[in-house]
């Protein structure tokens, strides 16, 4: 009688893309663990800011081209537009970005509430809204 080989296992095919690909899956799990740990559920505190400077992105769509199958295909990415107060808090400049009303309402050296996040493992505050006085 003949004897069949026997199945050989995922690892023993082809170790070197087993071993990786644990890695990669390690990789994504701890960095996702470390952005739940650093980021949820904080606590919000209340403080005051003065704003410093005042910055306006306008809205672009930019071409770029892709090569796809030797041949350029030009596409274009879309830019929104965004308002930024650069805000000094107990010390520290914090940038925050914010809507409309509250970017014209505002002037540099006027006093607003910002309610702030500070980060568990980074320590790196974020602010969380802003409200005009």
């Amino acid at each position: 009688m003949k004897e069949f080989a026997k199945p050989m296992s995922a690892f023993a095919q082809n170790t070197f893309m087993f071993i990786f690909s644990v890695g990669v899956l390690a990789a994504v799990v701890v960095y996702y663990g470390y952005i739940a740990i650093d980021r949820l559920g904080l606590e919000t505190e209340s403080r005051t800011a003065i704003v410093l400077d005042k910055q306006h992105a306008i809205a672009r769509e930019a071409p770029y081209v892709n090569i796809v199958a030797g041949r350029p295909w030009v596409q274009s990415q879309e830019t929104p537009e965004m308002f930024y107060l650069t805000l000094k808090s107990d010390n520290s400049d914090l940038c925050a970005a914010v809507t409309r009303p509250i970017f014209e309402a505002v002037k540099p050296g006027d006093t607003v509430h910002i309610f702030v996040q500070r980060r568990r493992l980074s320590g790196t505050m974020q602010v969380a809204d802003v409200v005009q006085e």
